[in-house]
């Protein structure tokens, strides 16, 4: 999804439903997952702890168009122009106040990520590491599930720009991101703090697991006793019908696997010798 103009990004209800069977992910090691089990309840952690120092970061020109309000409300009241000490002294009040402001922003929103994509990540899948585990749902049951346990959360689509030449709403800073994190290509649960109110670093919220999980996708060169682990866990938390899946990245082709079944049926001779055989074979 495209950024839309500064001041028009945040998604209402309908906007968001109209993805709602938009395939999403979430990714996550295995304690992560048995502690989500556990709890049935989804980790939201506040963008201050994201190892993205950009999160929630204003973009050059909207940092720019702040400034530039500010200055034109000194001059206002001063009714005369500006000394370029002073233009220096208010661009960088300006600057401290908004580096304040989105500091204290990053410490107030909580956020529950997703990876949104038809298919898994072989890059996600990578970075968490073997055993891990993908969650697949949609947009419309995450959507479902924490509208009904919280008001107070809603569902946004993540935008990547360029920092230094794109612009958007101070308001709307935590809906955008660095391109170098392009690939999560992100949706965002998101849960907005008072300013007034204490922040906390994480929280967990309930939701029905059954409404929300279609499945549970096993990590590229997962090995097959962690496919019995992963179901063993469903079934002690009362998710057996949760089918756990194989990452397309195990699977072979079609033609390979028949070629894997004739080699087996020739007693485990070399590739070079089944060859010659599919050679012998076609020339009578």
């Amino acid at each position: 999804m495209d950024p839309r103009e500064p001041g028009m990004n945040v998604l209402d209800a309908s906007e968001v439903l109209a993805h709602r069977d938009t395939d999403i992910w979430r990714y996550m090691n295995l304690p992560k997952f048995i502690s989500m089990l556990d709890t049935q309840a989804l980790y939201f952690s506040n963008l201050g702890k994201f190892i993205d120092h950009h999160e929630g970061a204003l973009s050059k020109p909207a940092l720019e168009r702040i400034i530039q309000e500010r200055l034109e409300s000194a001059r206002a009241r001063k009714g005369r122009p500006l000394s370029e000490q002073e233009i220096e002294w208010v661009r960088e009040r300006a600057m401290l106040a908004e580096a304040a402001v989105t500091k204290m922003k990053r410490e107030h929103v909580l956020a529950n990520c997703w990876y949104r994509s038809p298919v898994e990540s072989g890059a996600l899948g990578t970075i968490y590491g073997k055993d891990s585990v993908a969650i697949r749902s949609t947009i419309g049951k995450l959507y479902d599930c924490t509208r009904y346990h919280s008001s107070n959360i809603m569902i946004q689509f993540v935008h990547y720009v360029d920092h230094p030449v794109q612009d958007f709403d101070a308001e709307e800073s935590f809906l955008f991101k660095h391109p170098l994190f392009a690939h999560e290509q992100e949706v965002r649960a998101l849960m907005l703090i008072g300013p007034k109110l204490a922040a906390p670093p994480s929280l967990s919220v309930r939701v029905e697991l059954p409404a929300l999980i279609e499945a549970v996708h096993l990590a590229p060169g997962a090995a097959q006793l962690h496919s019995g682990v992963i179901e063993s866990l469903l079934l002690r938390y009362d998710l057996p019908s949760v089918p756990v899946v194989r990452s397309e990245a195990d699977t072979s082709p079609e033609y390979r696997q028949k070629l894997d079944e004739f080699v087996k049926r020739l007693n485990g001779d070399s590739l070079e010798t089944v060859i010659s055989e599919l050679n012998a074979r076609d020339r009578k």
